[in-house]
């Protein structure tokens, strides 16, 4: 009869056990085969000294048994570590074809099935999910244009976008980013690249090194790491080791000029689990904008009251609902109109 505790063990913790024993079973078979094919190597010469049977029929004979036991070890551990290795792909990719045959079961009887496969790309292919985004803006007249007519002028933005984006699988998989952005009116200050900084870094590691940390931050390094066409400026893909359930903090500053009424759109390319987007003013004097928040999401922003927010000259919305891939928010703004 099974103690208690066998019969607790999961069906996966059993096969483990299993694999383990076979894999110790055939270690031994192979150490003891390649100890019999060494001694009769060993063999072979005392009988090559005259010592035993034939000297020259029993060397020889010896000698290739022995070599033979040997090269069989080496055949069998190459054979086992190609099968073994063959087996755990074979098994990942049942495994991967039955979740996605269960999601279809599940989903397929009331929904397309070209709507089934998007759903199932866009929200259990991906290894990492969004936590705590932080969207601010910052808005600042450009200088020397109180003589022009106000739909003339225009505005300095900076933008941050922060968040973590945590690895939800139990594998060391790798997080990549490669941010970009669209310049529709020039800017002379920021003409080689509009990316001020970028930070992507393991999230609890102290002194994060090399492998743990990539930041840019001086113009030469965005420079290097920006191309551009027409428009559109990008990083080159930005790439980090995550290990399972660890987080990389991510860190994105970008500076651009846009119109006095003008609209700019964020969009998640993973799932996330909350949203924070603020907007502030500066400079003197401070620009008389008004601002309107979308969302390409079921829920609304809520705006957060004045008494809770860090800084009482901005404004902040709040999404506290999960995020699906390519769902974001979109912030308009213009000069206040009078009543």
């Amino acid at each position: 009869m099974n103690s208690g505790k066998d019969v607790n063990k999961t069906p996966a913790k059993h096969l483990g056990e299993m694999k383990r024993a076979d894999l110790r079973q055939f270690i031994l078979i192979v150490m003891v085969a390649f100890g019999i094919g060494a001694g009769l190597i060993w063999f072979s010469y005392r009988v090559k000294e005259g010592k035993f049977l034939d000297k020259d029929l029993g060397h020889f004979l010896l000698l290739e048994i022995g070599i033979a036991f040997i090269t069989g070890c080496v055949i069998a551990g190459t054979v086992e570590v190609f099968m073994r290795n063959r087996s755990e792909r074979t098994q990942e990719q049942y495994k991967i074809e039955i979740a996605e045959s269960v999601f279809k079961a599940l989903f397929g009887t009331a929904i397309p099935d070209e709507l089934v496969s998007e759903m199932y790309l866009a929200l259990f292919v991906p290894k990492f999910v969004r936590e705590e985004i932080d969207i601010k803006y910052r808005f600042e007249p450009l200088k020397v244009q109180a003589a022009l007519p106000l739909d003339a002028r225009k505005l300095r933005v900076r933008q941050e976008i922060s968040f973590l984006a945590r690895n939800v699988t139990d594998k060391t998989v790798n997080h990549t980013s490669a941010p970009r952005e669209d310049i529709l009116i020039a800017d002379e200050e920021n003409s080689v690249t509009p990316f001020k900084e970028f930070l992507m870094e393991i999230e609890g590691v102290s002194n994060s090194g090399a492998g743990e940390k990539i930041h840019l931050k001086t113009p030469k390094e965005l420079h290097d790491a920006t191309t551009s066409e027409g428009m559109r400026y990008q990083l080159r893909t930005q790439t980090l080791e995550v290990g399972p359930s660890q987080s990389v903090r991510v860190l994105l500053a970008i500076d651009k000029i846009c119109r006095y009424a003008d609209t700019d759109t964020w969009v998640t390319s993973y799932s996330a689990k909350s949203l924070k987007l603020s907007v502030e003013v500066a400079g003197n004097p401070l620009p008389d904008l008004e601002f309107w928040v979308d969302q390409s999401h079921r829920q609304k922003l809520v705006r957060v009251p004045e008494s809770g927010r860090i800084n009482p000259l901005s404004q902040e919305w709040r999404l506290n609902f999960p995020i699906l891939p390519y769902q974001g928010v979109m912030l308009r703004w213009r000069p206040k109109t009078s009543a």
